[in-house]
């Protein structure tokens, strides 16, 4: 089974505008091994990674979470401001990633 959206964050990153201490049950970091806690559980293999802060900052830090956990994560999904995809593709997309190899297929 794949969960098809979760977010993972790291507070210290500091770009989570919509994330404060009002929101006391998530206020804190959620890695990707926390989901994996949960996700386990209930025979989930492998998820979606959605982008949890609008910033260039937060998509470098999810590919980079693909790179580390690449059997975890089918594929990360993430914010490209519009204006400038339009105004300039190839600045929009320059840091279109490639899939990560897998050493084992998907169950």
């Amino acid at each position: 089974m794949i969960d098809a959206h979760f977010h993972s964050w790291l507070l210290s990153r500091g770009d989570y505008g919509w994330l404060t201490p009002a929101l006391p049950a998530i206020y804190r970091d959620v890695s990707i091994a926390d989901w994996q806690a949960q996700a386990s559980a209930h025979n989930v293999k492998a998820g979606v990674l959605v982008q949890a802060a609008p910033t260039e900052a937060e998509t470098q830090w999810l590919l980079a979470q693909v790179l580390q956990f690449p059997l975890a994560l089918c594929w990360p999904v993430w914010w490209v401001w519009l204006p400038l995809a339009l105004r300039q593709p190839s600045q929009a997309t320059q840091q279109q990633p490639q899939p990560p190899t897998r050493e084992q297929p998907r169950a």
